[in-house]
Formats: C-alpha cells, sequence, structure tokens
C-alpha cells in the first residue's frame, strides 16, 4: 500500500516555492476581485437590501477559494509531470475549469450565500455582535461542505457532491492522506484559522490528483511483483 500522504508531502516540500507564489497570487486576485465586488454589491444591493450583502460576500469568498483550489490541481499536474510551471497558465485553467462545471460552482456560491444569511441573521441584530463566535462556526459549517465539493468537484475527476465518498476511498488506500483531507476541508469551522486552510489546502490537493493519477495503483502492484519475486 503506497503511503498517499507521505508522496503528496515530498512533492510539496520539493516544490514549495511554486505553493507560495500561488498563494501570494492569489491573495492579490482575492483582494482586487473580492474588493471590486463587495464594492459594487454594497452600493447596489446594499443599499436596499443591506441583509442580503454578508451571504454575497461568501458566496464570492467561496467561488474564488475554488478557483484557487482547480488553479492548485492543475499546478500539481505539471509538477507530478515534472514539467515547469506556468502560474498564469494554471490560473486560466483553473478558472476555465469552474467556468465549465456550473452545477458545483453555483452550489458552492449558494451554500456561501445561505451561510453567511444564516450567521446575518441570526447574529446580525440586537445585542449580539455578528462577529461572535457564533457567527463564524455558522459560516464555517456552510465553507467546510463547499471546500469538500470543490475538492471532490474540481481536483482531477467530478467525484459528485458527496466528498465524503471519495475521502472514504482514499482512506482505504491511505488513512494518513485521509485523516488529511477531512481536518483540513473543517478547518474552516474553527474560528480564527480560516486563513490556515488557505495556506495548506495545496496538500489534499496534491494527494488528490495523485490518487486520481492511479499512482497508488501502479505502485502496489510493483511491490506485489517484488513480493512474489523475493517468494519465488
Amino acid at each position: 500500500m503506497v503511503e498517499l500522504f507521505s508522496s503528496a508531502l515530498k512533492v510539496i516540500e520539493k516544490n514549495i516555492v511554486n505553493f507560495f507564489i500561488m498563494f501570494i497570487a492569489f491573495l492579490i486576485i482575492s483582494f482586487i476581485v473580492y474588493g471590486i465586488f463587495t464594492f459594487i454589491i454594497s452600493i447596489t444591493v446594499g443599499a436596499f437590501f443591506g441583509y442580503l450583502v454578508t451571504g454575497i460576500d461568501l458566496a464570492i469568498a467561496l467561488i474564488i477559494f475554488t478557483w484557487y483550489i482547480a488553479s492548485l490541481t492543475e499546478m500539481s499536474r505539471e509538477m507530478i509531470s515534472n514539467n515547469s510551471v506556468d502560474y498564469v497558465k494554471s490560473i486560466k485553467v483553473g478558472l476555465n475549469n469552474i467556468s465549465k462545471n456550473s452545477s458545483a460552482i453555483i452550489a458552492i456560491a449558494v451554500l456561501g450565500f445561505i451561510g453567511g444569511f444564516i450567521a446575518q441573521f441570526v447574529f446580525g441584530h440586537g445585542v449580539i455582535s455578528y462577529y461572535d463566535f457564533g457567527s463564524n462556526i455558522i459560516e464555517g459549517i456552510f465553507y467546510a461542505i463547499a471546500v469538500g465539493i470543490a475538492l471532490s468537484e474540481f481536483v482531477g475527476k467530478r467525484n459528485g457532491f458527496n466528498f465524503i465518498k471519495l475521502f472514504d476511498k482514499v482512506n482505504k488506500v491511505s488513512p494518513n492522506a485521509g485523516i488529511t483531507l477531512y481536518i483540513i476541508t473543517v478547518l474552516s469551522i474553527i474560528p480564527g484559522i480560516g486563513v490556515l486552510q488557505f495556506l495548506i489546502i495545496g496538500l489534499p490537493v496534491m494527494i488528490l490528483v495523485l490518487f486520481n493519477s492511479g499512482a497508488h495503483v501502479s505502485v502496489k502492484k510493483e511491490v506485489e511483483k517484488k513480493s512474489n519475486k523475493t517468494q519465488k
């Protein structure tokens, strides 16, 4: 049994600079895109329906994060193939991939909107501050579900919205990789460390890229062949 976690970690350690550059690139993209859209929304929708703004803001944030995941996927494939990394190409391919899978990106946006709307509706009025602990938990739950769907739908193959099924498949091959997928996916539920998820999301992406490439199958066959030779 090949250890997907170790394999993914080795690739990332070897290419840590590439991941850091993509991280910085999407910080800039997030600042620009999110800033533009939130400004437009605040002076249009927000002027009349202020209670909808938080939901729309979270939906935009999730779409950008999904774009980031899709771009990391393309970059990871290039690194596994030992090709030079073209960051602009990876970002373009990532955007193209999420635009092709409209059902998934709509579902992710809806999750963001519902999570933000509920958080605003429950905590955004009265004595309790919107930035209260409970508000972040509510948003985080919807955020985590959306991240799971993004990993399932945009990393390698379209595996369906039931990302738990995909994670279980990985877990059967490599328990360390499986638990890593679960842990990093739910990080956003914990208030205050959501940015950590953005920083280390490359690890589950690499795990799933390796898994979808069938690397674990080929390595397992090689191990079985060596074992058979030894027995002979």
